[in-house]
C-alpha cells in the first residue's frame, strides 16, 4: 500500500504548530536537546527506490467520423514512377497503390549518410581539440602562477638572506668587544669587513627583489586570474562539448550527431516508404496522381472507399504526440464508457499554421455501436514509455530551485542527494542519474531535516 507522505508531512507540521501554541499558553515545551545538551537525532521512515515501467498515457479529444473514406498520401514529396490502381477498382489492405521515382530519394539518403558519417568521425577531432586547448589552458595557468610565485619566494629568499648576514655581521662585533674572549679567538679587522661588504651585497640583492617584485608581481597576479577563468571556460567547452552522463549533460557534439543522424533516419525511411500500399481493404474513389506528377506529403494521392468498415475517429496532436507516434501505432478509443482498441491511419506531416497541432486519424477494430457521426469521443496514446527503469515517488521529491533532491540515510546522517529525473506518472518519476536501489531514502518530514542533520531509524 503507498504512504501518503503529504499527509505525514502536513500531520507533523501541525504537531508543530500544537506544540508552540502549548509553549505561548504557558504550558511546558518538550526539550529540544537530549541528555547532557546534544541535539536530539530526528527519528525518521525510509523507503528506497523500485524498478519498473511507466507507459504515459496522454488523452485526446475526438470525433466519431464517417469511415467510408480513406485519403492515402505519399510519404515524401518526390515525382510518381508507377501507379497501380484506378478509380472504382477495388484493393486489399496491403496492396500496392503508386510507387515513387527514387532517384533523388537514394541522392538524399547518401548525402544525410555522408553527413551522419562525418559527424560521427569529426566528433573525436573536436573533442581532441577542445581538450588541447584545455590543457593548453592549463599550462598557461600554472606557467603564470609559477612565475608570479617565483618572483615572491626570490624576494623572500633575498630578505632573508641579507637578515642572515646582518646577524652574522652583529654576532661578529659582539665577540670582537667580548672582553671575555682571547685576542687570537675574535674575528679580525678583516673578517668584520668582508661580513660588512656580505651584508651590502645581500642588501643589493634583496633591493633587486624587491625592485622587481613591486615591477612585476601585480601585472602577473592579473594575468594569473585571466589565466584561471580562460581555464574554467577551456573546461566547460570541453564538458558541453563532450558531455557529462554524471551530470546528465548531453554534448554538443552527440546533439550534431543525433541530429545527423535524425536526417539519415528520416531519409531511409523516405526511400523505404516510396512504394505506398493501401491501409484498407475498398474500392478507390478518387486518384489525384499520375506518372511523372511531383507528390506532396501535404495532399492525398489516393482517396479509398471502405465497405462495411468500421468509424473513423480523427483528432488532433501536439508534435510532441506527432513525434512519438506514427502510421499504425495503436491507440485506445473511450466511448460510451467503453474502451475500443485502434490503429492510427492516418497522420499528417505538416502541422495547421493556425492551431499548431498535427491531424490524424484512428480506426477502431470493431463498430462503437453508433452510425452517427460527429460524436465525441476520447483517444488514449501511449506518447512516452520507460521499461524497467528506477521509480520513486513524486511526493518524495524536494525541490532547491529548479533541482530535485531527496534526503538520503547514510550512517546516522540525513545526506542530500541531488537526482537528474525522467519522465513521470501522476504518482511516479523516472530517476535517471543520482540513486542506486540501495539507498535508504527518507520519507519523514521535520522542520530541521537538513543536510548533515543526525538522522535515527525509527523502530
Amino acid at each position: 500500500m503507498k504512504k501518503n507522505y503529504r499527509f505525514v508531512q502536513c500531520a507533523a507540521a501541525s504537531a508543530a504548530a500544537a506544540l508552540l501554541v502549548l509553549t505561548a499558553c504557558g504550558a511546558p515545551a518538550l526539550p529540544a536537546q537530549g541528555q547532557e545538551g546534544s541535539v536530539q537525532a530526528i527519528e525518521v521512515h525510509t523507503t528506497s527506490a523500485a524498478r519498473g515501467t511507466i507507459d504515459r498515457q496522454t488523452e485526446f479529444v475526438g470525433r466519431v467520423e464517417a469511415s467510408e473514406s480513406i485519403k492515402v498520401y505519399a510519404t515524401s514529396q518526390a515525382k510518381v514512377l508507377e501507379t497501380y490502381a484506378t478509380p472504382g477498382q477495388y484493393v486489399e489492405k496491403g496492396q500496392l497503390l503508386f510507387e515513387l521515382d527514387t532517384e533523388n530519394l537514394e541522392t538524399m539518403a547518401e548525402t544525410a549518410r555522408l553527413q551522419y558519417e562525418a559527424a560521427v568521425s569529426g566528433s573525436n577531432t573536436t573533442i581532441i581539440q577542445t581538450k588541447s586547448a584545455w590543457d593548453s589552458a592549463g599550462d598557461m595557468y600554472a606557467t603564470l602562477k609559477d612565475s608570479r610565485d617565483a618572483i615572491e619566494d626570490a624576494r623572500d629568499s633575498a630578505k632573508a638572506g641579507l637578515e642572515k648576514a646582518k646577524k652574522a655581521l652583529e654576532d661578529a662585533k659582539a665577540l670582537q668587544d667580548s672582553p671575555d674572549l682571547p685576542e687570537d679567538q675574535k674575528p679580525t679587522a678583516d673578517d668584520i669587513a668582508n661580513l660588512e661588504k656580505a651584508v651590502a651585497g645581500a642588501e643589493e640583492g634583496y633591493n633587486q627583489a624587491q625592485n622587481a617584485y613591486i615591477q612585476n608581481y601585480d601585472k602577473l597576479d592579473e594575468q594569473v586570474t585571466s589565466a584561471r577563468k580562460n581555464l574554467v571556460n577551456a573546461r566547460d567547452t570541453y564538458k558541453n562539448t563532450k558531455g557529462d552522463e554524471e551530470e546528465g549533460i548531453t554534448g554538443t557534439i552527440q546533439s550534431q550527431i543525433d541530429l545527423a543522424k535524425i536526417s539519415y533516419d528520416n531519409a531511409l525511411k523516405a526511400l523505404n516508404e516510396a512504394k505506398v500500399y493501401a491501409p484498407v481493404s475498398g474500392v478507390v474513389s478518387a486518384k489525384n496522381v499520375a506518372v511523372s506528377d511531383m507528390v506532396s506529403p501535404g495532399a492525398p494521392a489516393y482517396v479509398i472507399d471502405q465497405e462495411g468498415a468500421t468509424p473513423m475517429i480523427s483528432f488532433n496532436l501536439s508534435e510532441d504526440g506527432a513525434n512519438a507516434l506514427t502510421v499504425g501505432s495503436p491507440v485506445t478509443v473511450v466511448y460510451g464508457g467503453q474502451e475500443f482498441s485502434a490503429q492510427i491511419t492516418e497522420l499528417s506531416n505538416a502541422a495547421n499554421p493556425q492551431t499548431g497541432l498535427y491531424a490524424a486519424k484512428a480506426q477502431t477494430d470493431e463498430p462503437l455501436g453508433t452510425s452517427r457521426s460527429g460524436g465525441v469521443v476520447k483517444v488514449k496514446a501511449s506518447t512516452a514509455k520507460a521499461e524497467d527503469a528506477m521509480l520513486l515517488s513524486l511526493e518524495l521529491l524536494e525541490y532547491d530551485g529548479n533541482q530535485p533532491f531527496v534526503y538520503v540515510f547514510r550512517e546516522g546522517k540525513a545526506v542530500r542527494v541531488d537526482v537528474v529525473t525522467g519522465i513521470s506518472s501522476a504518482d511516479d518519476v523516472v530517476i535517471l542519474s543520482g540513486l542506486d536501489e540501495n539507498d535508504q531514502i527518507i520519507t519523514t518530514w521535520h522542520p530541521d531535516l537538513k543536510d548533515g542533520a543526525d538522522v535515527t531509524l525509527a523502530q
